[in-house]
């Protein structure tokens, strides 16, 4: 995924981000869940691992994983453990 050699299409479509998620169209979590889930059923561009095609969903699948793994969502795993450590008040 971050080497940007998945497969995935670049960017999410406007039915990947369709508004009506369990906890509202607010819930970023269950937002990139659904993403994920829709970014995953799509036909890769190529076979994994060529060649390179930049993808913003790969980050959110990444992102996604991570949520599931850790039960924490993507925004407070970057703060704890990028943005605190480094002393940075922003990641924009």
């Amino acid at each position: 995924l971050l080497g940007q050699r998945s497969g995935l299409p670049a960017n999410a479509t406007p039915a990947m981000l369709a508004t009506g998620t369990p906890g509202g169209p607010t819930d970023v979590v269950a937002i990139r869940r659904r993403v994920t889930r829709e970014a995953l059923k799509t036909t890769p561009s190529g076979p994994a691992g060529t060649p390179f095609l930049y993808s913003n969903l790969g980050y959110a699948v990444l992102a996604s994983a991570l949520e599931t793994r850790t039960g924490r969502s993507w925004e407070d795993q970057l703060q704890a453990e990028v943005l605190v450590p480094l002393s940075l008040t922003s990641a924009g």
